[in-house]
């Protein structure tokens, strides 16, 4: 039976070194394992877990904690930042893409974990990412992420998923 594990980065001994030969052909994906991950775990912005199949690198992810205003005024008149965990990052080696990996990471890792902080900690309200792009977009609908809100940056309409653990009432 194959083992799925992670590792917080921080933990990992040789990190060039595992991390060297992964590569997810998405270039900001790549770099940001290889240059930036390790630095801003070091500086506390953000974690990122290394995971492993067999002790093969198969691929990470980063999360970091981000507020996020509500559209909407509460009963005092005031907009809210509500804590969401922003899934930063999410790469799988090509060697592992198209094989039901990053749905099973979705699945059994980063949804369960986001989930366990709402849940037993109740320091975030639920997860949220900026897709890079159309693909990406129909992935994360596929676990139940809606459009949060779209923004401008830099002239660029962003949109923004999420998962709301609140309960509907």
């Amino acid at each position: 039976m194959d083992e799925l594990k992670k590792i917080k980065i921080i933990d990992s001994k040789n990190y060039s070194k595992i991390v060297k030969n992964f590569s997810c052909k998405a270039m900001e994906l790549d770099n940001y394992l290889k240059k930036k991950a390790y630095i801003d775990m070091l500086d506390a912005k953000s974690v990122t877990y290394l995971l492993f199949k067999n002790d093969e690198l198969f691929g990470f992810y980063t999360l970091n904690i981000s507020q996020v205003e509500e559209d909407e005024p509460n009963d005092d008149g005031e907009i809210e930042s509500l804590n969401y965990l922003e899934l930063k990052y999410l790469g799988i080696d090509i060697k592992y893409q198209n094989k039901g990996i990053g749905s099973t990471v979705m699945k059994e890792i980063i949804i369960p974990e986001v989930k366990e902080y709402f849940d037993f900690l109740n320091l975030v309200r639920g997860l949220f990412i900026i897709p890079l792009n159309d693909k990406a977009r129909n992935f994360y609908s596929k676990f139940g992420f809606e459009t949060l809100k779209f923004a401008t940056y830099n002239g660029e309409e962003i949109e923004y998923l999420w998962i709301d653990f609140l309960p509907k009432k």
